[in-house]
């Protein structure tokens, strides 16, 4: 069940459900030998952004990750999208030797995300 829940999990990440999880509930029957397992998935509310920060970038930096991301206040928060900002910002020859940690604050009585991307050196790659 755990790959099958990773892949629905990030349907739900992509579609702003940053709070998704799953109930499992097995229905035996004995006299059959047999088992069967409903999964269910509760949601939660939908979230958006509210505020993108960027830290620690010349403001050129800034406009090209903003791009890259494409995520903006009002938007559906996507988790996939900030992960896959990582080989986005490898490929890119103004900031290579750059990455980033990523801090999202959530509001759950508004149901936002503050999202902080704090970039920095990264050693690794500064040595290549």
């Amino acid at each position: 069940f755990d790959r099958l829940e990773s892949s629905i999990m990030t349907v739900y990440f992509q579609s702003g459900y940053a709070a998704v999880h799953f109930v499992d509930r097995p229905e035996l029957d004995p006299e059959h030998a047999t088992a069967n397992y409903r999964l269910e998935t509760v949601t939660g509310p939908q979230y958006r952004i509210r505020t993108v920060t960027v830290k620690n970038l010349s403001p050129t930096q800034e406009a090209e990750v903003r791009k890259m991301l494409a995520l903006a206040p009002g938007d559906v928060y996507d988790q996939i999208a900030i992960d896959e900002l990582h080989a986005k910002v490898q490929d890119s020859a103004n900031l290579k030797g750059l990455d980033y940690s990523f801090a999202p604050a959530t509001d759950r009585s508004l149901n936002v995300i503050d999202l902080t991307l704090d970039f920095f050196r990264d050693a690794a790659q500064s040595s290549l």
